[in-house]
């Protein structure tokens, strides 16, 4: 066969295909104006439906993951001042607390408690004794590995009465012992369920607090600049020029015990005022906030109680159960949750979360003005007239408050409304506001309150 034998059946082969379409070709361009327009709309809609068709398959076929990189500011407001989980009181505190230590146990993305410095742990059958094991390859930020010895001596520091940690009540009493480097045994004195909760105090590297004392565990650089095992190490702290910090910046830390953090870099910024996170915020200063309120604001359900707290020991007053009694019963908690807080909230009569599976706290037998003068009387209390006060009619006692709360709008409110009841029944309030961290080192920690 020559070669133009060979192109001429090549060019037959081709025409002979296009021509299998000649009879549409020819079909779509003998029909009417109309019918082409009701063949293009056609043709577009079944375009569209395969389209959603290979969205819908990607969809249901493909799983997206998280990607590694990228920068979170956050805007805080108040100072860090204890990045230490023994001394940790504010906010800021605790969230630079979590973010560079780690416990036993910690809290999964669903909120769950998880094993991170432990492996696996095995609980007796009476309730009482905790074995913990810990991750082979847990180590601190510094590089050195985490063992038993750092767990044994960080509970026997919180249990220290002298160093005055927040924590001491949920370690009294529980004995700590290194069964070998990576086991650790703790031992209750009675059953305890919520136990593994408080194993996710953050543990600390016993190498560098071991030496210091508690006259100045307070005042060591490592508080600013902790060496810890959680998922982000520090890398740059920023004060102003009073020494306060404003600045923090984190980095991933690639030894964290359950993976490196996606994010590249993480800073908090902190800010005195309410107005100035509002405005960093505005600004594009800060990506987000935590406690600001704005129209843009995400809402979550918060189990959290709210609430006023007397202190017993510093008035003796408030150690009397009818003057407490009857101060609960005169607060319209409905009224307060509905014209103050706009209806975010839950009435409670008592410290316990609703919904936290534990017995919710049943209303008082009766409420209202009536109720609570009704209460004050029974237990030898009388109005006066003209102190405009209760007094006891036997003890030199005068029904006062003064409540300490801290300087944020929906709390100023609610202690508006709180002292607005009271003094409808017969009682003088006195309101003091403090700036969140001042509240907590000037009032709360040393219980300066009443």
């Amino acid at each position: 066969m020559n070669d133009s034998s060979v192109e001429t059946d090549v060019v037959t082969s081709v025409k002979t295909r296009r021509s299998l379409f000649a009879p549409l070709t020819d079909h779509l361009a003998s029909l009417p104006p109309s019918d082409k327009i009701i063949v293009t709309a056609l043709t577009l809609i079944l375009g569209i439906l395969l389209l959603v068709g290979v969205y819908a398959l990607e969809r249901l076929f493909l799983v997206e993951v998280p990607s590694y990189g990228g920068v979170l500011t956050e805007g805080v407001l108040g100072n860090p001042r204890f990045v230490n989980p023994l001394l940790a009181l504010s906010d800021p505190d605790r969230d630079l607390v979590a973010l560079t230590y780690a416990g036993l146990m910690g809290y999964d993305k669903h909120g769950a408690l998880t094993p991170v410095l432990a492996e696996s742990y095995e609980v007796s059958e009476d309730g009482r004794t905790y074995t913990f094991t810990l991750r082979s390859h847990a180590t601190f930020s510094d590089g050195t590995p985490v063992t038993s010895e750092d767990v044994v001596f960080t509970i026997e520091k919180v249990q220290d009465p002298s160093l005055k940690s927040p924590e001491l009540p949920n370690w009294v009493n529980i004995k700590v012992e290194a069964v070998d480097a990576r086991t650790v045994r703790f031992t209750l004195p009675k059953a305890y369920a919520p136990f593994l909760r408080d194993a996710t105090l953050g543990i600390l590297p016993a190498h560098i607090w071991r030496d210091i004392s508690n006259e100045e565990f307070a005042f060591a650089p490592y508080m600013s600049s902790p060496v810890g095992a959680g998922p982000f190490s520090v890398s740059r702290v920023v004060r102003n020029k009073n020494g306060v910090i404003v600045r923090y910046e984190l980095r991933p830390f690639d030894g964290y015990a359950l993976g490196t953090p996606y994010l590249s870099r993480l800073v908090f910024m902190f800010f005195g005022k309410e107005e100035d996170v509002r405005e960093a915020l505005s600004r594009g200063r800060i990506d987000s906030a935590h406690s600001v309120m704005s129209e843009h604001a995400l809402h979550t359900p918060y189990s959290r109680v709210f609430g006023v707290f007397f202190n017993q020991n510093q008035n003796p007053l408030f150690a009397r159960i009818e003057v407490r009694k009857a101060l609960s019963q005169a607060l319209d908690r409905t009224a307060l949750v509905e014209n103050t807080l706009g209806g975010s909230g839950t009435p409670v009569y008592g410290p316990v979360p609703l919904g936290s599976g534990m017995i919710d706290n049943a209303p008082l037998d009766a409420l209202g003005l009536d109720a609570a003068k009704e209460t004050l009387e029974n237990a030898g209390w009388a109005f006066d007239e003209t102190s405009q006060t209760w007094k006891h009619k036997k003890e030199s006692l005068e029904l006062k408050v003064t409540i300490k709360t801290s300087n944020v709008p929906e709390l100023k409110a609610v202690s508006e409304a709180v002292k607005h009841d009271w003094e409808l029944l017969g009682v003088p309030v006195l309101l003091e506001y403090y700036e969140s961290g001042d509240l907590t080192q000037e009032v709360i920690r040393p219980r300066k309150y009443e």
